[in-house]
């Protein structure tokens, strides 16, 4: 059980993007896309912090029941992270103010093009709050670093913050 093992992940970014969004004047009512969601461990965390409109989308239709089952995201649905275009993504774009993810950019998981998805998804000015496994981000074969530096040098999105735990 993940918080036998006091993983913080969800709780750090979630108080992360709720810092950020506060800064750049949104409100409580802003839409918010949890992005491999899994169990909904950041959607508790967000509907903690007073954010209603939070959708969620994962890959795995048994862990999308368990998040349903906490009530706490407006929608779930399933879909595939990192593939060309977004199209197994199921979401149109620009469609959220903001997007979070914890648990999925780790080894094993989604590779540094599933941050494609996290362009797609958000408005232009919007919000993102990326949890990024410290051994993952270092693999060279997940190519995170260079996945960011290629987004940030296309004017695809700009790094605001880093925070390491």
């Amino acid at each position: 059980d993940v918080h036998d093992l006091a993983y913080i992940g969800p709780a750090v970014a979630a108080e992360q993007l709720t810092q950020k969004l506060k800064e750049y004047g949104y409100k409580d009512d802003v839409s918010i896309l949890d992005l491999g969601c899994g169990t909904g461990l950041a959607g508790e965390q967000l509907h903690k912090r007073g954010y209603k409109n939070v959708d969620g989308l994962d890959l795995s239709q048994e862990l999308l029941k368990v998040a349903q089952a906490k009530g706490t995201y407006r929608s779930l649905q399933q879909g595939r992270m990192g593939f060309d275009q977004c199209k197994d993504l199921g979401v149109a774009a620009d469609q959220y103010d903001a997007v979070i993810s914890v648990g999925v950019f780790t080894a094993g998981h989604v590779k540094g093009k599933g941050l494609d998805d996290f362009v797609h998804v958000v408005k232009p000015g919007g919000l993102a709050s990326i949890g990024v496994n410290g051994n993952a981000a270092d693999d060279p074969r997940y190519q995170y670093h260079e996945k960011m530096n290629q987004l940030s040098v296309e004017g695809k999105w700009k790094l605001i913050s880093k925070y390491y735990e």
